[in-house]
């Protein structure tokens, strides 16, 4: 579905009641896009490549309390991280902590939670690392001072990806560490600490 507006078929008053000249929507259309009698049509067309893209499902920090999601306010999931990183999002792309406003000095990423796990997902997701260091590389873009830690059990980054993981490696403000965390505890300072 193209990022448009379309007529909900099952719910527009015009087609719902036979007959009925309702017609709010053609009148409110600044562009006078709307045509009710249009029909689907196929069109082929012949193209270099084809990207699919079937969704997934969020694997939920709430079957990872160790990691302190839902407690601890500024541990947060990756599609929350890339709402901050957005001109679009909460910030305005500016990177700032949820408890209290603050821009972090440093960013830790921790890969593989919940993944490769038998109490959680025994898989790969085969997305987490390329998501991470694309993030880790725009945190750095959006503020120089801003440090990223990546702590992971292995990197998997192949084919265009090497790319990301090359330009991560050399970031004198990514810092690339192979180990497994825990869990993540906050001190009486407000500081988040990982075994």
């Amino acid at each position: 579905v193209p990022n448009k507006p379309v007529i909900d078929r099952e719910h527009c008053l015009r087609f719902q009641t036979r007959g009925a000249r309702c017609g709010v929507c053609e009148r409110l259309c600044p562009v006078g896009a709307i045509v009710y009698d249009q029909e689907d049509r196929i069109i082929e067309e012949h193209v270099g490549a084809v990207i699919l893209a079937p969704g997934y499902e969020i694997y939920g920090l709430e079957h990872m309390p160790e990691y302190g999601a839902g407690r601890i306010a500024d541990v947060i999931d990756a599609l929350t991280f890339e709402r901050l990183l957005s001109s679009s999002g909460p910030t305005a792309g500016q990177v700032r902590r949820p408890s209290d406003g603050m821009i972090p000095r440093e960013v830790v990423f921790i890969q593989c939670a919940g993944s490769r796990d038998e109490d959680h997902l025994p898989y790969c997701s085969a997305v987490c690392c390329r998501v991470t260091l694309k993030q880790a590389l725009w945190a750095r873009e959006l503020d120089a001072q801003t440090q990223a830690f990546v702590l992971y059990k292995d990197i998997r980054t192949p084919g265009q990806y090497e790319d990301f993981y090359r330009r991560a490696q050399e970031d004198c403000g990514i810092f690339l560490t192979k180990g497994e965390v825990i869990s993540v505890e906050e001190t009486a300072g407000g500081n988040l600490l990982g075994d």
